[in-house]
């Protein structure tokens, strides 16, 4: 048997170069690629200013860097080449330029020069002419030269013919963006930069703590920066580490080193991993690299950022907000601001949109939005529901649900059951259906209503309770719990005028009665 050799042309097809664009980048972090490219660059001893220009047609990117020389720009351009190889840079893989460039437009071109040189090196790259012109090709792409002073040395990015519009708001977002991205650079001297005329400033934060690091691993590579609590807690998810590689944020809001959870929503820090490897995008770690898992298991174990997370989860102590009056609250702990709406107020407007002004129970179209339904006597939940006079205040508050032939008293109070607790504590008893609303639950903090998350809380309590009684399949069970959402602001009025000083009579029980339609009997929650 004889074999032969011989060899194919593996030359990369001329689309490829529009299609790397399509790495998913935001504007900011495709802008940040050319940034990236400018503090690389940066001239020893001289002061760098980056000038970003963001207009509707068009994003230009001005720095006075070392620039580059033809042989380093054509580099530049090369697929994969990167002319930073072996040095402490932010770019990396000899991607970012091209990538950035052509996900924000279709025409882009490059002006740069070293000091001492006497010309300005253009290249220019239009996709269009690009694809359909073939005398272009990787071998003789055009580029042009224009006289230019010695002395002077930098390099512009200009792209345009956009890929989408941009909104007004994009300036300010990458002002804030970049804020934070580069922060550790823009609190030394000699890094500006500048977004349509604004100087990006370092962001602070509102701290209650704060703690410096600066540790050799064991396999002697270094990490340093810092962790804190903030005053209040996030419940959105922006908590955690913005980390940084040799001064350029890589990811935001990072959990390294703890597990994501609505009590750590407080802990925030950067960390500065200058050795961990990313991806060739550097909008991640490679977090399967050895380097990656003992950066997180040596934080799992410091021992003064786990003394750290067992303060965040201590529920702060601030001043108080009201309790609402006629209820006992053991421990409350937010501030409420009286200018705000209450979420049940809200919660009320939209109950009213949303049933378009007709009877939850019947369907019937209301003659007004505070009448009783005049098909089948049910309150509708749409009026104002103002409360009446409140009386000395008791321990809790109680109402009467009626299903069907029975009825079930229910006890609300508040009580502090621990951040680890559940949401509220259901007890049945000889005399009624004790139900306790946990107020260090994170949830619970996170609103301004506490009257409003035991209405929840009631709701909740009442669908357990009806599925563990009735039998309730998992689907009637949430159904349930749906129809009963519902009324969440006819229960918090409920609630409030649960309290009131005048003992009704039977005949009067019904000016005041709410009715709930739920997934088989309809309950009727009145005052007691």
């Amino acid at each position: 048997m004889s074999f032969s050799k011989s060899s194919i042309d593996i030359t990369p097809d001329k689309s490829l170069l529009p299609t790397l664009g399509n790495v998913g980048y935001s504007v900011p972090q495709a802008v940040a690629e050319l940034v990236d490219n400018s503090i690389d660059e940066r001239v020893e001893g001289k002061n760098l200013v980056v000038e970003v220009t963001i207009s509707r047609n068009s994003i230009k990117v001005v720095d006075n860097a070392k620039g580059m020389s033809p042989s380093e720009a054509g580099d530049a351009f090369v697929l994969g080449k990167s002319t930073k190889a072996g040095k402490i840079k932010l770019g990396l893989y000899g991607l970012g330029l091209k990538t950035s460039c052509a996900s924000l437009g279709s025409r882009y071109y490059i002006k740069t020069k070293t000091g001492g040189a006497d010309k300005w090196f253009i290249l220019e790259f239009e996709e269009e002419a690009w694809l359909t012109n073939k005398e272009l090709g990787w071998s003789n792409f055009p580029v042009h030269y224009v006289e230019g002073r010695r002395s002077d040395h930098g390099t512009t990015v200009e792209i345009d013919r956009l890929r989408k519009q941009i909104p007004p708001s994009t300036a300010s977002k990458i002002l804030e963006d970049f804020s934070i991205r580069y922060r550790p650079l823009l609190e030394k001297e000699g890094v500006r930069i500048v977004v349509n005329g604004k100087a990006c400033r370092p962001k602070d934060l509102e701290l209650t703590e704060k703690h410096g690091f600066d540790r050799v691993l064991p396999s002697g590579q270094r990490i340093h920066g810092w962790f804190g609590l903030t005053r209040e807690s996030n419940q959105t998810g922006y908590y955690g580490f913005n980390t940084f590689r040799h001064g350029r944020m890589i990811t935001c809001f990072d959990k390294i080193g703890f597990n994501p959870h609505a009590t750590l929503a407080r802990i925030v820090g950067e960390l500065n991993l200058d050795h961990v490897p990313v991806t060739h995008d550097k909008r991640d770690f490679l977090r399967d690299s050895e380097q990656f898992i003992e950066v997180d298991m040596i934080l799992r174990i410091n021992p003064e950022f786990r003394a750290m997370q067992l303060r965040a989860r201590t529920p702060q102590k601030g001043p108080k907000k009201p309790v609402p009056e006629g209820m006992n609250v053991d421990v409350v702990d937010e501030s409420t601001d009286q200018n705000e709406k209450s979420i049940g107020e809200v919660l009320q407007s939209i109950v009213r949109i949303n049933l378009q002004d007709k009877c939850p129970v019947c369907d019937e179209t209301l003659p007004n939005p505070s009448s009783l339904c005049p098909r089948c006597g049910s309150t509708t939940g749409l009026s104002d529901g103002s409360a009446g006079e409140v009386g000395p205040e008791q321990n809790g508050s109680s109402l009467k649900v009626e299903i069907d032939d029975r009825s079930i008293l229910v006890h609300h109070s508040f009580s502090d059951l621990g951040c680890y607790g559940p949401m509220f504590k259901a007890e049945e008893s000889s005399d009624a259906f004790r139900v306790t609303t946990n107020v260090s639950f994170p949830a619970y903090k996170s609103i301004k209503d506490g009257r409003f998350f035991a209405a929840l809380s009631i709701c909740f309590a009442l669908a357990q309770l009806a599925k563990r009684q009735d039998r309730l399949t998992i689907g009637e069970w949430v159904k349930t719990q749906e129809r009963l959402l519902l009324y969440v602001p006819d229960i918090i009025r409920a609630l409030q005028d649960s309290r009131g000083s005048v003992q009704k009579s039977h005949a009067q029980e019904s000016n005041s009665r709410v009715i709930v339609a739920t997934a088989s009997p309809v309950q009727a929650i009145q005052q007691t």
